[in-house]
């Protein structure tokens, strides 16, 4: 009996488990809200290296300078106006244990990182303590020479961490200084955020 009661038990929580998880058509219906994580830098290429000498110098520091940047200038680079929700915050702690275990050596060589890796990426993440939906940038390659930064845009359940929606997107970076310079493409990222909005619906 005690057998069957657990099983019984297991059958009710786990669909109650299943509704709880927030969809993308509640974030669109303002139902829940979106937390903007930050970049996720733990999976990305970096190339050619000389183009990137203060991350070299400064190792994976310099991935939370990033995002302390995103944070210290919120005005600037807030993604909320762009994907036009009625409750959207910024926390980029989220990723910045994931950062910080990245061995910067590692990140000259590293292969592409591919769609079906997002997952376990997202599911690293310490976020079920907020609910509602989780926005990422994974940051796929920084190419010097191409100039271009490719990036996930990734959406996901706060409180599973499961991933409900990715998408490539590149932006073109400008201005002085290697942080300020590549930090400019998360400003053009943000500005695609309404045409990605549209594929949501």
């Amino acid at each position: 009996m005690r057998t069957l009661g657990s099983a019984l038990l297991l059958f009710i929580l786990i669909p109650a488990a299943r509704a709880q998880q927030s969809s993308l058509a509640d974030l669109l219906a303002d139902k829940v809200g979106l937390t903007w994580i930050g970049v996720d830098y733990s999976a990305a290429r970096f190339t050619p290296r000389y183009e990137f000498g203060p991350l070299d110098q400064a190792g994976a520091t310099f991935f939370n300078r990033w995002n302390m940047l995103f944070e210290s200038e919120s005005a600037k680079y807030t993604p909320c106006p762009h994907i036009k929700v009625k409750n959207c915050e910024m926390f980029t702690s989220y990723v910045e244990d994931v950062n910080m275990a990245v061995s910067v050596p590692e990140v000259w060589n590293k292969p592409e990182l591919q769609p079906e890796g997002v997952q376990e990426l997202v599911s690293r993440y310490k976020t079920d303590d907020r609910p509602g939906i989780g926005m990422v940038y994974i940051a796929i390659t920084y190419d010097g020479k191409a100039l271009k930064g490719d990036y996930y845009v990734t959406f996901f359940d706060m409180s599973t961490r499961q991933v409900l929606h990715t998408e490539r997107v590149s932006a073109t970076p400008g201005g002085a200084g290697l942080r300020n310079f590549w930090a400019s493409t998360v400003i053009k990222v943000h500005e695609q955020l309404k045409g990605i909005r549209k594929k949501l619906q």
